[in-house]
Order: structure tokens, then C-alpha cells, then sequence
């Protein structure tokens, strides 16, 4: 198998979680809700691992980064190009993200307690809907942390760092739950979102990568 049909089973099978995870809008708060409810206890530990898919702690870390990496270049070779190409791929899935939560409109699981919002139907979406309270659906803490914890792992091959970064996505993923923030779906949407435009970025990544080593080496 060529690695470009690799590459499109890969979007293929993304694109099936992706059509599950919409389909499972009409079960998951069951669980959801049990989540919730049982780490209600750590809620203030549930704050911190949250805040590691906030654009706000995001956003500069992959900027700081890259400026650092790019900055002694010469030592570090081009590894800069990583946390560069790894901002690309959360910017770019995070504004995807943005505009499927205003198409597709799920309401918010904590608003089943507040008295503002009656008669909402959580397994069904709220086509169109401008109101941020109805932008559950997918996960946008889930897609910048998978889009940035997914190229890491395509990037760097040891296991150790593979299986850090993924458990702290999931961690980031799971905290969204358990705070009433999201739904399962919308967690696992979300993620299937992140990955999908880490792929891209890494797929792009690579051809840089070619493209400069076959420069260097007509150089020589």
C-alpha cells in the first residue's frame, strides 16, 4: 500500500469516528453525567489539567518555542519547524472547530441546572445557533490539545514521549466531561478534529523536511 493511500484510510477512519461521535449525541450523556457527578471531588485539579487546552496557555507556549528553537537554530538544526508547524495545525483546527460549534449547536451540559434555559433536548443539535451556551458540540479544548498532542507523536518516535503527550490530551479530553463543560461526543468529535489537520500539517511538515534535504544535497 502506497503511503498516499495510507494517508486517505487514515482520513477515512477519522471520518467514521467523526460520523459515530455524531451519532452518539443520542446516548452519551448517561455516561457523561456519571462522570461528572463521580469526580465532582477534584474539581479544583479538574481546572488545572483543563487549562492545559486553553488557547490562552496554548497559544504562547507554541509561539515561545518556536521563537527559542528558531533562535539558536544552529545548534538545534531545524526543530523549529515542529512547534511552527504544530501552532499551524492548532490555529487552523481551532477556527474549524469555532465554525461547526455555530452550525451545529448542542447545548452545554450545565445548563440542565440553570433555570434560564427550559425544555432542552441534549441529544439533538440547535442548527445555526450564534448563542455560546448551545457550542458544546465538538470539543474545542479536546481539538487543540489532540492537534497538538497527535504531531508531537508523529514527530518524535520515543515511546515515552508518545505515551506522555496522548495521556495528557486525554486527561485535557476527560476534564472537559467531568467539569459539565462537554459531552463525550463532543470530547471525541473534537479530538477526531485535531488530529485530522494534525495529519495535514505533518503530511506538509514532511514535505519541507524533503524538499531542504534534496536542496542541501544538490548543494554538494
Amino acid at each position: 500500500m502506497s503511503k498516499k493511500a495510507k494517508r486517505m484510510k487514515k482520513y477515512w477512519v477519522l471520518l467514521i469516528f467523526f460520523i459515530l461521535a455524531c451519532l452518539s449525541i443520542k446516548f452519551d450523556k448517561p455516561a457523561s453525567d456519571w462522570l461528572h457527578w463521580t469526580l465532582q471531588p477534584w474539581d479544583f485539579w479538574l481546572q488545572k489539567i483543563t487549562w492545559l487546552g486553553d488557547g490562552k496557555f496554548l497559544t504562547p507556549v507554541l509561539l515561545v518555542s518556536t521563537f527559542i528553537l528558531w533562535w539558536f537554530r544552529k545548534t538545534w538544526k531545524d526543530l523549529w519547524w515542529i512547534p511552527l508547524t504544530t501552532t499551524l495545525s492548532y490555529l487552523v483546527s481551532t477556527g474549524c472547530v469555532n465554525g461547526m460549534k455555530r452550525i451545529m449547536g448542542r447545548p452545554r451540559p450545565y445548563l440542565e441546572w440553570d433555570f434560564r434555559f427550559t425544555n432542552l433536548d441534549f441529544t439533538t443539535f440547535y442548527w445555526l445557533s450564534m448563542h455560546s451556551e448551545y457550542h458544546s458540540f465538538p470539543s474545542g479544548h479536546a481539538a487543540a490539545i489532540f492537534s497538538v498532542a497527535w504531531f508531537l507523536v508523529r514527530a518524535y518516535k520515543q515511546k515515552k514521549i508518545q505515551g506522555l503527550v496522548l495521556s495528557i490530551a486525554v486527561l485535557v479530553a476527560l476534564s472537559r466531561v467531568a467539569l459539565a463543560k462537554h459531552f463525550f461526543a463532543d470530547v471525541v468529535a473534537g479530538a477526531v478534529v485535531g488530529i485530522f489537520f494534525s495529519e495535514l500539517a505533518f503530511t506538509f511538515f514532511l514535505k519541507i523536511k524533503i524538499k531542504k534535504n534534496h536542496s542541501i544535497q544538490q548543494k554538494f
